[in-house]
């Protein structure tokens, strides 16, 4: 077939294809219209594919093998589009057509496209169907290849990392995902092993989402590839770690580049040129974080690539032949592990050392001719070898000592300023000079005698003051004394002044702009570092005023920050009240000015170092503007997390000499209450954090850890509260105003009583703050406010346990400051019956925490006769609070009185009631951490009130203050930890319930029990109860429906909803984690609110259903057996227990020893079964029809 010869490259149109479709007719032309599409780019492909799937039609039997490779081709092509593989699957369709074995793979390769992973999951199973065609040998496994492919893009999204971190299924996952690399990279012949190695590289590269990046890394890290790529494979290497340069998160970038490196060393081949180039890699890591560099050369992996035997001398050669740029390359370093290694440490050293000293007498011989570009390589490269000894360098001779001292000088002396130069002159000269214990005070006078020449180039000039400055706090106090007076005269009388130089040659303008801004840099350094009195002992107003003035025109931070370190030296002395407003002001425009800069949180720290110092606390006006400049910044730490925990720091130090007055009460108060709700990228990024420091040590110094972020500047509010409430009682008292004033405020939230909203979580915060700093309040009034707001929080329906129990515990300890407030506590018994009767609850709390602070046990007698009423009450939580509440104190009473409390005994000791969620309740106080342990002063510590209660009352992990963090930023007076390990080990099967309705919290309630027992999945217990209101149906007739064999949420939620509006009385399922389902819900429609529900274990099904039979009910299942009758000619008993089998393999067979008949139903069409929850229904439908309805 002839093609238009003008039609080419991008010229191709849709109808050009369509037209040679239309006229191909025979095989040949069908051959050359494949051949043709088989040449295309990615879009003319996509012009062309309607056209393709009309010849895949066109194709014979015999043409088809060559149109699906054709399809293979682009489905596998990393470049093709969404829409060219979408076009390429319709045509796989059409060849394929009555085929049912592509059935899952097309359902899959047209899902997985879908970019919403829950789109995904209901059809992943089909993958394993799809697997078991390719071991039948039904499917090519190449196809498959493609579903792989497209798969692996979803690892590029939070999203998916998000829902296993949820699921507590991320490190499983990682863990899968290692062996199902590790597995198919052994499963593939020795010679296919690299491509695959090679793919995944590639595959890495596709990815941009950071923590996607560490997650795969992390799994990377740990395969154990087999040795199978070469030198050849290094640039790829280098591709994929300059794509991870792009992830912000400094610790977080260095983990995943560590860890691809780790992966791809394993799979590096054991050969000398490849070994001498890992230093390259390695680099990438290094320069930021040396300690890695040890870890990676601790591993067993890269001490079997690093152990390879060399000799010295060859070594060297390598070294000195292959110019190396050490600022990027870690040869020198790691050639000393390989020493050590092979055990050449000392040949290698004296091999260094002869060779020094045959090119260091070359330059004493003669300096015109030895200081060649090629010697100054040489010896530069040997000296970088030499510094990064791990030997000693004390056994160097004197002689090479001072030859190489000389070299230094000279090399100083004719340095042009390079980039080169400022590296290997500040890394590797002055490092190598202090490890040689040789004096440095020639490189300084030299320095100063070379800036103060006239003329000199601006490169060169900016250069020695930097080694200048670098070496000025290595000197004496007697050298520094000679030096200082030669260093003010080369600044000058204008020393402050920015640099000014001349621009001649404006295509450089740029660099001497940046030159000249590093030189200014520098100059005021020194200025700071020497303190030179022609600078410092001028009027210090002037000074600053000078300082602020040319602050406003610095070219860049690190100049500013130079003026502004002048201006900390000085701002204590300076005695205009304008000049200091001034510098204030300064300081916070030049803050904002890098707000979007690297620099934002440095600057930010200067400014509040500055601000916060004790004279300018002392003005009036400064602080008012401090105080609003604090404001703002809390808001925008709302944005930026690390902006609060600098504030909360900063102001920290300052009260450590400087306390504050109470007008910082409300910004302690925001400090204290401080954190957004985490968005799902924040919990992410934290579980990719708390991986990578599983294996590093914290110093909790990294502020890109979300969640530490929030805890310490919580922390650090609280310690600021404390101490400066220890010393200001009117600084408490406007703390606790405040709080109280938030708290009614974040009352009126129409989501306070919804659990871990933002009101809860402030609630609780602010009720932790209470708690710590109520000690501290003197003064009447407010101890009388705080004490009414306690009493209105506790017997307000709404409340979660997190604060309740913070609450309760504050009106203790008001208790124990008098004994008017011990009766006013006592006296809330009716007050709370009055308002809210499940509140008498809180009170019975209440008295047993007092109880325990009595020192004589007679005095018990009075709490046993305060709680013994409300044992009879008919409230379900109070009458249970109070029976556990008489067993603990009846345990405490002394032997003597135990005659006079023969009744109490006999109530803590009743036993009749063999199961039922009463006993279970008491039992769990009895045992409950804060109900039966806690004790009011001795546990009054920051582990048990920010830790301990927080996480076992449901709040999850970023809302408490781990103990490493409150051991080592605790600064206050209150203890951090509690050493009680009762009552650590104690458990909170009580209080751990956290409530999802917006309408009301959690109770200990008989009619409320759904969050408890959802939350509390450590029970043991057989069966547990969700009662809802009776409805008023015949008495005679009655259906429980038996679900435990059945373990999909969805279904449960639909049957739930079934059962409701069909009247069953029980529905049976085997555990309360389905009624939390987010799938159960979707079909349930809130149905579970009003169905009973109990749980039966499937393993106890046998004695429950005898249990049924004994109560009169009559067991029906739904199963097909030989004698089973079939439905729609079925009559129920009145009362039956209908037992649903299992989705895939029905009712066992050893339960059908409690059945008393099988029922099935009677189908007409070929489907092998219906859906369990549609059986039910027509079952229960049939049911009501016969019993209920009439």
């Amino acid at each position: 077939m002839e093609y238009d010869s003008e039609v080419t490259g991008t010229n191709y149109s849709r109808d050009y294809f369509v037209e040679l479709v239309d006229r191909a007719q025979t095989e040949d032309e069908i051959v050359d219209l494949i051949t043709l599409f088989g040449t295309l780019n990615g879009n003319e492909l996509e012009l062309a594919l309607p056209s393709l799937y009309s010849l895949a039609e066109k194709s014979s039997e015999a043409m088809k093998s060559r149109m699906m490779d054709l399809i293979h081709f682009t489905l596998t092509d990393e470049n093709s589009s969404r829409s060219i593989r979408k076009g390429a699957i319709s045509c796989l369709k059409a060849l394929t057509q009555g085929k049912t074995v592509w059935y899952d793979y097309f359902l899959l390769a047209q899902g997985l496209e879908e970019p919403q992973f829950h789109i995904l999951v209901p059809i992943l199973p089909r993958l394993d169907c799809v697997m078991q065609l390719v071991y039948s040998n039904l499917l090519d496994f190449k196809w498959v290849k493609f579903l792989f492919s497209i798969l692996q893009k979803h690892l590029d999204s939070n999203d998916l990392f998000w829902r296993l971190l949820e699921r507590q299924k991320l490190k499983s996952f990682l863990e899968s995902l290692t062996h199902l690399l590790e597995g198919i990279h052994f499963a593939l012949a020795d010679a296919s092993r690299g491509n695959f190695v090679r793919k995944v590289i590639r595959s890495a590269c596709q990815l941009s989402s950071p923590s996607s990046m560490f997650f795969i890394s992390k799994s990377l890290e740990k395969v154990n590839p087999s040795r199978c790529l070469t030198m050849k494979d290094f640039p790829s290497v280098i591709t994929l770690l300059k794509k991870t340069q792009y992830i912000q998160h400094i610790t977080m970038r260095l983990a995943t580049i560590f860890n691809y490196i780790v992966f791809f060393s394993k799979a590096l081949e054991l050969n000398d040129e490849a070994v001498n180039e890992v230093g390259v890699l390695t680099a990438s890591f290094s320069r930021e974080d040396p300690s890695l560099l040890d870890t990676f050369v601790s591993m067993e992996t890269s001490r079997e690539l690093l152990s390879q035997q060399f000799e010295p001398h060859d070594m060297i050669k390598v070294a000195l032949l292959r110019r190396r740029d050490f600022q990027k390359d870690d040869f020198a370093a790691l050639l000393w592990v390989r020493a050590r290694l092979c055990d050449h440490e000392d040949q290698l050293q004296k091999l260094i050392e002869l060779e020094l000293a045959d090119r260091l007498m070359a330059v004493e011989d003669g300096v015109d001719m030895a200081l060649s570009s090629a010697m100054v390589e040489d010896v530069d490269t040997l000296l970088n070898v030499l510094c990064t000894s791990t030997k000693g360098l004390a056994s160097v001779d004197i002689g090479l000592a001072h030859l190489i001292h000389g070299y230094i000088l000279l090399r100083c002396a004719v340095t042009t300023g390079t980039e080169a130069d400022c590296y290997i002159i500040d890394t590797v000269y002055i490092k190598l000079l202090d490890r040689l214990k040789y004096p440095l005070k020639s490189i300084a006078d030299l320095s100063v005698t070379l800036i103060s020449e006239k003329g000199i180039p601006l490169s060169r000039e900016t250069l020695l003051v930097k080694l200048l400055n670098d070496v000025y706090d290595n000197l004496t106090k007697d050298d520094k004394d000679e030096l200082n007076p030669k260093i003010s005269r080369y600044l000058g009388t204008e020393a402050l002044a920015p640099v000014r130089r001349t621009v001649t040659d404006f295509s450089h303008a740029k660099d001497i702009s940046k030159l000249t801004s590093t030189l200014h840099e520098h100059r005021l350094k020194l200025i700071i570092k020497c303190h030179l009195p022609s600078v410092f002992q001028r009027n210090v107003n002037e000074l600053v005023k000078e300082c602020v003035d040319w602050l406003e025109c610095a070219s860049t931070y690190s100049v500013a920050d130079c003026y502004l370190n002048i201006v900390d030296m000085l701002v204590e002395k300076v005695s205009c009240n304008q000049t200091v407003l001034g510098v204030v002001t300064a300081a916070f425009s030049v803050m904002n000015e890098e707000r979007k800069s690297q620099h934002f949180l440095p600057a930010l720290r200067r400014t509040l170092s500055l601000c916060f110092k004790k004279s300018m606390m002392a003005q009036p006006d400064v602080t008012q503007l401090v105080l609003g400049k604090c404001s703002q910044l809390l808001e925008l730490a709302h944005l930026n997390t690390p902006v609060a925990l600098l504030l909360s720091q900063c102001l920290l130090d300052s009260c450590m000499t400087n306390p504050l007055s109470e007008e910082w009460a409300i910004v302690v108060f925001a400090l204290a209450v401080f954190g957004p709700i985490p968005k799902k990228e924040h919990r992410v990024l934290n579980a990719a954090y708390e991986m990578i420091y599983e294996k590093r040590v914290n110093d909790f110094n990294d502020i890109h850890r979300p969640f530490e972020v929030l805890q310490r500047t919580r922390l650090n509010g609280i310690c600021i509260a404390l101490r400066i409430s220890k010393s200001n009682p009117n600084f408490a008292k406007h703390l606790v105003e405040h709080i109280i004033s938030e708290t009614n405020s974040l009352n009126l939230s129409s989501s306070r009583s919804f659990g871990l909203s933002l009101a809860h979580r402030q609630n609780t915060r602010a009720a932790a703050l209470l708690l710590l700093i109520s000690n501290y309040v003197q003064d009447e009034d407010a101890i009388d406010e705080v004490f009414s707001n306690c009493v209105d929080w506790t017997v307000d329906p709404c409340q979660q346990f997190s604060i309740k129990l913070l609450l309760e515990w504050v009106l203790v300890r008001l208790a124990t400051r008098s004994l008017e407030l011990k009766q006013r506590v006592v006296d809330l018994e009716r007050s709370f019956a009055n308002k809210r009767i499940g509140s008498v609850s809180s009170w019975i709390n209440m008295m047993v925490l007092m109880s325990r602070l009595e020192t004589e046990k007679a005095s018990l007698s009075f709490y046993i006769e305060l709680i013994l009423p409300w044992t009879t009450a008919q409230n379900f939580a109070v009458r249970c609070t109070a029976i556990a509440a008489l067993r603990l104190l009846y345990n405490m009473v002394a032997c003597e009185e135990l005659d006079r409390w023969n009744l109490v005994r006999r109530v803590v000791e009743f036993d009749s009631e063999p199961s039922g969620n009463s006993r279970r309740i008491v039992e769990n106080l009895v045992s409950d951490f804060y109900f039966a342990h806690l004790h009011p002063t001795k546990h009054f510590d920051m582990q048990t009130i920010l830790t301990e209660i927080p996480s076992r009352t449901g709040m999850p992990s970023e809302e408490t203050i781990g103990v490493d963090l409150l051991r080592k930023f605790n600064s206050s007076e209150v203890p951090s930890c509690n050493e009680d390990s009762q009552f650590l080990s104690a458990q909170s099967l009580v209080y751990s319930a956290l409530s999802k309705s917006n309408r009301c919290a959690p109770d200990i309630n008989e009619d409320g029990l759904e969050d408890e027992l959802l939350d509390n999945k450590s029970s043991s217990l057989v069966q547990r109860k969700l009662i809802t209101k009776e409805r008023i149906l015949n008495s005679d007739c009655s259906i429980v429906v038996v679900a435990s064999l059945v373990d999909k949420p969805n279904n449960l939620g639909g049957l739930c909803r079934t059962c409701e509006i069909f009247g069953v009385d029980q529905l049976v399922i085997a555990d309360p984690i389905f009624v939390s389902d987010v799938g159960f819900k979707a079909l349930s429609m809130s149905s579970e609110k009003k169905q009973k529900i109990e749980f039966v274990r499937p393993e106890q099904l046998m004695g429950y259903l005898e249990e049924m039979r004994q109560k009169g009910y009559t067991v029906i299942a739904a199963e097909q057996t030989t004698d089973s009758a079939f439905l729609h000619k079925f009559n129920f008993p009145k009362k039956t227990v209908l037992v649903l089998g299992d989705e895939k393999e029905g009712v066992p067979v050893n339960l059908l020893r409690c059945v008393d008949q099988t029922v099935e139903i009677q189908q007409l069409g070929q489907t092998r079964s219906l859906n369990v929850h549609v059986s039910a229904a027509l079952f229960i439908a049939r049911y009501a029809e016969q019993n209920l309805l009439g």
